[in-house]
């Protein structure tokens, strides 16, 4: 209802409940409209715009680097919550800082916009890394309280089977993911700390596609993705399981 329309914003309404200097801030913004597309303001703010590339080139992983700034907006995000790496020199885990990097850097976008303060990019990072060490020393006082939670740190070296496709041989206690795609099950295992995988899959050709590990060419943005998760985290392997062979003899293709 802010919007009127034919396109323009509704300044009467806006008038009731915003002060005059905050509803010039507004409508220097082209009002959100169906017939524009896509709102690419997040990505712009977050990762495109001069400010964000001075801040993340502050703290960048030399790991990341090549690839931070040139790939697309669901990909960066994809890349950066499942690189679980400690920085060297403040020992914090990237994910973390990420997010919470993030969050500051669209936080300070608002307070431009709406009280005209801005914090620098240094105070932008320093505060970030300040919030992220409480939080991990947070939840490592709660870890070193749980004893369950060292079995975890072996985890890295641990092989694991992935079964996609309802893949999974009838004697071979491999459970299943059954319906949810390689990608989401990488991304489980990224999660729970697993960095080793064997996939599983009934489908030839996204196995050889992904053994290829070369997808610049392909239209297949999920496929393009898991490759690109597969090549930056951890060791995977892909095998072909063909249907017949995962159902048993007494189940029909």
């Amino acid at each position: 209802e802010f919007v009127k329309s034919d396109g323009s914003w509704n300044l009467d309404l806006l008038r009731v409940w915003l002060p005059k200097d905050v509803i010039c801030r507004i409508t220097s913004i082209p009002p959100p409209h169906l017939d524009f597309g896509s709102d690419r303001d997040l990505a712009h703010v977050l990762h495109d715009c001069p400010f964000a590339k001075d801040v993340w080139t502050l703290v960048l992983p030399e790991q990341l680097k090549q690839r931070f700034f040139s790939t697309s907006f669901p990909d960066w995000l994809l890349l950066n919550l499942c690189f679980h790496e400690r920085l060297q020199g403040s020992g914090l885990i990237w994910p973390c800082l990420f997010g919470l990097i993030a969050w500051r850097i669209w936080k300070n976008r608002n307070l431009f916009i709406f009280q005209n303060i801005s914090w620098t990019t240094t105070e932008v990072v320093k505060a970030s890394s300040c919030w992220a060490q409480q939080y991990e020393s947070q939840i490592g006082g709660c870890k070193r309280n749980n004893p369950s939670s060292n079995s975890a740190n072996n985890l890295d070296d641990t092989w694991v089977f992935l079964s996609t496709d309802r893949a999974m041989a009838r004697d071979s206690g491999y459970a299943a993911t059954r319906g949810v795609s390689i990608i989401d099950g990488i991304l489980i295992l990224l999660n729970k700390g697993y960095r080793r995988a064997i996939i599983l899959t009934d489908n030839l050709k996204v196995a050889q596609i992904l053994s290829d590990l070369d997808l610049e060419d392909s239209e297949i943005t999920v496929l393009r993705r898991t490759e690109r998760i597969m090549r930056a985290e951890g060791m995977w392997k892909i095998k072909h399981i063909p249907r017949k062979s995962k159902l048993g003899s007494g189940s029909s293709s």
